[in-house]
């Protein structure tokens, strides 16, 4: 008698109450239903906004690189400027040039698959024509200079003046001549290769 007396209770009490256990249900099934959906949002929005980054940061560097011949612009996957080396997405040929919106940074060594590798400038001992003059690049210094030797005119060069490829695309100029007994060196400040996203690769 006394257990059907508390069933009669709580049979009581739920329909008193239906409407607000009902509520309750309905509360807690939204809250989990539409947690999901809530975090595909949020993942959904950031991955829209950094595509927006993305397509800006690309127009902004098609807006500043010049280069009057073909190419293709690439991002970086890696640029590791302590261990000299350089990763692009894309299959490019080996000795294409790279080339950042200050000029050309570095050579393509070889491909593998979807990948480029290429090294910096400054351990590439490229042929460079400074105006009318040509030398090789030999490494860089301290501040991340240029340093060019087999100079085959040193009293043709000055101060300022224009370095760039055997095929014509900028590297830098001329800041310092270091006068040696052996050997001069020509000094060339080239554009920064820190913080690469994009480049452009020429193809040879």
């Amino acid at each position: 008698m006394k257990r059907n007396y508390y069933i009669f209770i709580i049979i009581f009490l739920v329909v008193l109450f239906r409407t607000s256990i009902l509520n309750l249900f309905m509360n807690v099934k939204t809250m989990f239903t539409s947690a999901e959906p809530n975090i595909e949002i949020v993942t959904l929005k950031e991955e829209n906004r950094r595509l927006k980054d993305e397509y800006t940061s690309l127009l902004d560097f098609k807006s500043r690189i010049n280069i009057d011949e073909d190419y293709t612009i690439t991002n970086v996957h890696k640029s590791n400027y302590g261990f000299d080396k350089i990763v692009l997405n894309g299959s490019f040929k080996e000795n294409s040039e790279i080339v950042s919106d200050d000029g050309l940074v570095g050579i393509i060594t070889k491909s593998d698959g979807n990948l480029s590798y290429g090294e910096y400038l400054f351990n590439t001992h490229i042929l460079v024509r400074i105006d009318d003059t040509e030398g090789k690049i030999y490494g860089r210094d301290d501040d991340g200079n240029l340093l060019i030797k087999e100079i085959s005119n040193y009293n043709n060069i000055k101060i300022n003046d224009n370095v760039s490829s055997m095929h014509g695309m900028c590297i830098g100029k001329v800041v310092n001549i270091i006068y040696e007994d052996l050997e001069s060196i020509i000094v060339v400040k080239m554009g920064s290769v820190n913080n690469l996203n994009y480049v452009g690769v020429i193809e040879r």
